[in-house]
């Protein structure tokens, strides 16, 4: 039989569970923790919107979606400002958000394969390698202020929630990846 005070917790974290679901700005203002979990999980989303521009220039040019030489950039400049901020085990991450990104631009080739090309104007990948290094150089620090609270079973298993939530457009084993690798994130001491 379960004791008073389990029935208790567990009565609060599934109570502020469903607040942080139907309530997210009460939430935001409730909580630091959640605030910072959702930059972070913002700015994940948005380097997931700007893949569309980086396929289409790829798939306009008819360049294969893997590009080692910027992956090899991208890698190194995210290393150089983990070592900056003190954040250790961040290379996984680094290797999630580059095969999620991949992933991403594969699906759009495939879409256009099969249905054709939308009609729009065309992005600028200049412009938008701009705007992922520019959310690259925010991601690290938001993430640094987050890890606390990753140490912390309760608000591990509520910010998952909301992580899952607001990268819904990704499949849950590409989710699964990037939330396991940002999990494996330190800060030095």
């Amino acid at each position: 039989m379960m004791n008073l005070k389990k029935f208790q917790a567990a009565l609060i974290f599934l109570s502020f569970a469903i607040l942080l679901q139907t309530q997210p700005v009460f939430a935001k203002q409730l909580s630091p923790e959640y605030a910072r979990a959702d930059k972070v999980f913002t700015l994940f989303a948005s380097r997931v919107k700007i893949m569309r521009a980086v396929a289409y220039d790829k798939w306009m040019q008819r360049t294969p979606v893997e590009d080692k030489k910027r992956e090899a950039v991208v890698f190194k400049a995210a290393q150089t400002d983990a070592i900056k901020l003190r954040i250790t085990k961040i290379e996984p991450l680094i290797l999630a958000q580059i095969e999620i990104a991949k992933a991403e631009q594969r699906r759009w080739h495939a879409r256009w394969d099969k249905r054709g090309m939308d009609s729009g104007s065309a992005p600028d990948l200049a412009k938008s390698r701009k705007e992922l290094d520019q959310l690259g150089k925010q991601l690290l620090p938001a993430l640094k202020n987050l890890l606390p609270a990753f140490r912390d079973s309760f608000w591990r298993k509520i910010l998952k929630t909301s992580f899952d939530s607001k990268l819904k457009s990704l499949p849950e084993s590409e989710r699964d990846l990037l939330w396991r690798a940002m999990l494996q994130a330190q800060i030095a001491s």
